[in-house]
């Protein structure tokens, strides 16, 4: 979640982590730079979007869509999931402006799922959530058509 910070926030790139990795370093530390991604605006984004691709779901971060503008993620090219964090999200224009844009996703037809932080907002119970719910998500989504 701090890389992605990092990352989106630009003080790093993906490359200048590579570089600063030493030929010995694990495959793990090379595998975890091929997770990361600076699109991610908060650690709710990314960690739903890690558990998500988990689980097998394709998973867009900062999707723009005409009449709405950006949300969180798009899974499977079907499924709109917006994380909202307090500190965005907690004031009467922003939660009115909230509603039009899940009135305007469904209008359109994109299915709209939105969570904020449970139980404390805490990590764990964050992950926790996500993982309960993922295989539910993927069972609900159309079948994806055949290459």
């Amino acid at each position: 979640m701090t890389v992605d910070s990092a990352l989106n926030r630009g003080l790093v790139t993906v490359e200048e982590l590579r570089a600063l990795l030493p030929p010995t370093a694990a495959v793990r530390a090379r595998l975890v730079l091929g997770l990361v991604d600076g699109r991610s605006q908060s650690p709710a984004e990314t960690l739903a979007r890690l558990v998500l691709r988990r689980e097998g779901l394709r998973v867009e971060p900062q999707v723009q869509i005409l009449g709405v503008g950006r949300v969180d993620l798009l899974v499977d090219g079907f499924v709109v999931v917006e994380t909202d964090g307090f500190r965005y999200h907690s004031d009467r224009s922003q939660f009115r402006e909230d509603r039009r844009r899940d009135r305007e996703l469904a209008t359109q037809g994109w299915v709209v799922l939105r969570f904020s932080p449970g139980g404390g907002g805490s990590v764990g119970g964050q992950r926790r959530s996500w993982t309960r719910l993922a295989p539910t998500m993927g069972a609900c989504l159309p079948p994806r058509p055949s290459t």
